[in-house]
């Protein structure tokens, strides 16, 4: 593909875009001071986020903002008559921005394409576990009580880990008992602190 640059809009004499995802800085004159001097044109160095796109700090007046760069060749080099907002990589590889493997589309289309919605089931999966673990974590957060087998407080513990490593003994073995999975574990009896009210034990 040959290599054919275009200005960027709002940026007309400064920077230009190329079909092939590259950006350049054109030659023009600074001021430095009272005096100034001619900058060089020069192809500038893109920075890739934490997705792997590619984008470009751009400064004019002073101003400085960012962009990304499949956008900014997307804008130049493709037409776009029903306004789609969203613009999609073909290969599915966002590093890759020239013209011909991007596409304007809507976000139902972009978020179905490809393995994007394998993607993101994906995420929703390792989120719903995040959440499993915080549960747990508060569950396991909880004051309880060590019995013994004949229903005699032995004593109290702010949380089931604190419990399991005063005992030298497994947490998820006393959740389970907590959670009436197990009627005892390790020679004693555990139960959530509040259950000790709601069932009647008594010092």
């Amino acid at each position: 593909m040959v290599e054919v640059w275009k200005d960027i809009k709002g940026y007309e004499g400064k920077y230009r875009v190329s079909n092939k995802g590259r950006v350049k800085s054109l030659e023009r004159f600074r001021k430095n001071g009272f005096k100034g001097y001619i900058q060089k044109e020069c192809i500038m160095k893109l920075k890739t986020n934490v997705k792997g796109y590619k984008y470009i700090n751009l400064s004019i007046n002073g101003k400085r903002s960012t962009y990304q760069v499949h956008r900014l060749v997307a804008i130049a080099f493709i037409p776009n008559p029903f306004k789609y907002t969203q613009i999609n990589h073909r290969d599915e590889n966002p590093s890759n921005n020239c013209s011909n493997n991007l596409e304007w589309c809507t976000s139902k289309y972009n978020n179905n394409y490809g393995r994007h919605k394998y993607r993101l089931s994906k995420t929703k999966q390792a989120n719903e576990y995040v959440s499993i673990a915080i549960h747990n974590g508060k569950k396991a957060s909880k004051p309880v009580v060590q019995l013994s087998l004949d229903g005699k407080i032995i004593k109290y513990y702010s949380s089931q880990n604190e419990a399991a490593k005063l005992n030298h003994i497994r947490q998820d073995g006393i959740s389970a008992c907590c959670h009436g999975k197990h009627k005892f574990y390790k020679g004693y009896k555990w139960i959530f602190a509040e259950k000790r009210y709601d069932n009647g034990f008594n010092d």
